[in-house]
């Protein structure tokens, strides 16, 4: 029996409805069970995604902070950079794992395997006692990290439509940003301070802290899977098959070839990009050249023909390479945090040098692009929910405003003035903000909800290489040219001694004066020309979405479409008649299904108030 006709013959459909996109089984369990959500269901399970978010941002926010303080502890500070490359490496190779389990397993049984894994990671953390344990928890966190930050897009994806999506993804990801920005850093200050629970103690309790965030969703999710199930919807309804037929189903499911050679790709390149931006190695040895050779001309040709010519379901469907708003994403995505990490990297090191600001006042700073980028994206969200826009014209003109702020940077690099420095985070920050929320629904609307998981991961994926290729360019440029420049303009300071001041910019360059001082404007003066090193490339590779965006990105209305592939209309009918078509025996009333979209259900009158009031002033106006 072929692969596809075992597949054929594990779902039955009442109707002899055709199944175009080959919807896997974890899709047909959340497809069914939107059905299956009560409005109180929905209302539940928003707050249980608030408050998951809450933990995940609050997480992010102090997870840098401990692991630095746990291997200063134990005394092996240069063992991190080790771990941080391996942990990027697990994070990239992770998204397409998690895309496609989302997919075969399902939404809560893929929640309850991210949850497992940054538990225990945490917990061997906390418990560890050496490095190799460290190296361990930090990895298993990373893992179940990765997971998490997909299945939380993809859950959102599958309760909401095109036109809340954004504003309910902005709120979930971005709106605690405003009070843990402040508050985290004040909570790690006060664990690490004497007296103190500690890093181990840090890492404890937020493993703790995973299992009553997530598992509230996951009971939500398996109760309405349940119900599905109770009623027989017949997208669940599986008939029997050998032992045999199903562990052949798996692997034909997982791709399980296909995401061995994929893994192998993202390792053989990755590595030697970590390595060269995280170590001492050099490009003129020979392991790490060979590594990218074989990665280049070897595993991606392989996986390229495995996944066009052999997957039955392939990680990367060949319909991928036919959406223009697929390509165009990832493509946005790769340029524009290539250009964000040369931008962003140094500027740390920059402001110290080149301001008196107080420590806490430069974290407010290097803040300001997140909380702006936070606040842009949830306005953009509000926006569509309000007008239901098309969305092309908002990802140029945001793509252009980070670019603006990208420019900018080369004239506050000689002029650091408190208003330059500032609109330069803010331009990026916007722009960011709403061109990511924008892309991001976009993309997920331009693609059926069988590809929903993939997409994600995918561009999620193309961020993580343009993240992790502009750190490494980032840092080899600033290794290869910080200590000439500071010899430029100090010709009698030794090699040594200049590097020290770029080892240490925040102590040693305050103490040759305060700014207007000759010895400190030469400080100030090396340090610009490192920034402008890396800024013009920034500028550069910053026009190239805005190009992408203009000429090859499709547009669509963001309305009530779960996408526009598989509903044509901006309707609801539509979706409510054929669940009527396929499943007789129970039919939820129409109330109930307008419930099923979580946001809508919160905001639609919200919404048309909004609009009311509007017209009204205009009238009277």
């Amino acid at each position: 029996m072929s692969s596809t006709e075992a597949h054929d013959e594990r779902y039955v459909d009442n109707n002899g409805t055709e199944d175009t996109f080959d919807t896997q089984d974890g899709v047909r369990k959340v497809i069914a069970a939107q059905f299956s959500l009560s409005k109180s269901t929905i209302i539940l399970l928003s707050i249980g995604i608030f408050f998951a978010s809450f933990i995940f941002s609050f997480d992010q926010g102090t997870n840098s902070y401990i692991t630095n303080a746990a291997f200063n502890e134990i005394g092996h500070s240069r063992a991190q950079l080790a771990v941080l490359a391996a942990s990027s490496i697990v994070n990239s190779t992770a998204k397409p794992f998690f895309g496609k389990l989302l997919n075969v397993a399902g939404r809560p049984e893929s929640l309850s395997i991210t949850m497992f894994s940054m538990s225990l990671g945490y917990l061997i953390c906390a418990a560890s006692p050496t490095v190799s344990g460290l190296s361990v928890g930090r990895c298993l966190w990373q893992l179940g990290n990765s997971g998490f930050q997909i299945a939380l897009q993809v859950v959102i994806a599958d309760v909401t439509n095109l036109r809340y999506r954004s504003l309910f993804s902005g709120i979930a990801g971005c709106g605690w940003q405003f009070v843990l920005f402040y508050f985290s850093g004040k909570a790690v200050n006060s664990a690490l301070s004497e007296g103190g629970v500690g890093w181990r103690g840090i890492f404890a309790i937020e493993a703790c802290l995973f299992l009553p965030a997530i598992l509230p969703i996951i009971f939500i999710l398996f109760r309405a899977q349940s119900k599905a199930r109770q009623h027989a919807h017949p997208y669940i309804h599986k008939a029997a098959l050998p032992l045999s037929h199903k562990i052949y189903n798996i692997c034909s499911d997982v791709d399980i070839i296909g995401l061995y050679l994929l893994l192998g790709w993202l390792v053989y390149i990755f590595l030697p990009i970590v390595l060269v931006g995280q170590s001492s190695l050099q490009w003129n040895g020979t392991a790490l050249p060979f590594m990218m050779t074989v990665g280049a001309t070897i595993i991606l040709p392989a996986f390229i023909y495995w996944e066009a010519t052999s997957a039955v379901h392939p990680i990367l469907p060949l319909r991928f390479l036919a959406n223009r708003t697929i390509i165009s994403t990832c493509m946005i995505n790769l340029c524009d945090f290539i250009s964000f990490s040369l931008s962003f990297n140094t500027l740390t090191q920059y402001v110290y040098v080149a301001t008196d600001w107080s420590d806490a006042n430069a974290l407010y700073f290097t803040s300001t692009q997140n909380l702006c980028l936070s606040f842009f994206a949830i306005a953009f969200g509000l926006l569509v929910s309000i007008y239901q826009l098309r969305w092309r014209r908002f990802v140029v003109a945001a793509l252009c405003a980070r670019m603006l702020g990208h420019a900018l940077m080369l004239y506050a690099r000689v002029h650091p003035t408190t208003a330059a420095l500032l609109m330069t985070q803010v331009l990026q920050g916007g722009g960011g903000g709403v061109a990511s929320a924008a892309t991001q629904v976009g993309a997920q609307g331009s693609v059926p909800h069988q590809d929903l998981s993939l997409s994600v991961s995918v561009i999620l994926l193309f961020a993580e290489i343009g993240s992790v290729i502009g750190s490494s360019v980032s840092s080899a440029l600033n290794t290869a040219y910080l200590v000439p420049y500071i010899c430029e303009q100090f010709p009698e300071w030794s090699v040594e001694t200049a590097s020290q001041y770029a080892d240490s910019p925040h102590e040693l360059g305050r103490m040759l004066g305060a700014i207007g001082t000759p010895q400190r404007d030469k400080l100030v003066h090396a340090f610009a020309n490192n920034m402008r090193l890396q800024n013009i490339p920034a500028v550069v590779i910053s026009i190239i979405p805005i190009v992408v965006a203009l000429l090859f990105m499709g547009d669509f209305r963001l309305d009530k479409r779960k996408n526009v592939v598989e509903n044509e209309e901006n309707s609801e009918e539509q979706q409510f008649g054929r669940y009527q078509q396929l499943h007789p025996p129970y039919q939820p009333s129409r109330d109930n299904l307008r419930m099923h979209r979580s946001t809508e259900a919160l905001l639609d009158r919200k919404s048309t108030l909004s609009r009311h009031s509007l017209s009204q002033s205009v009238h009277s106006s």
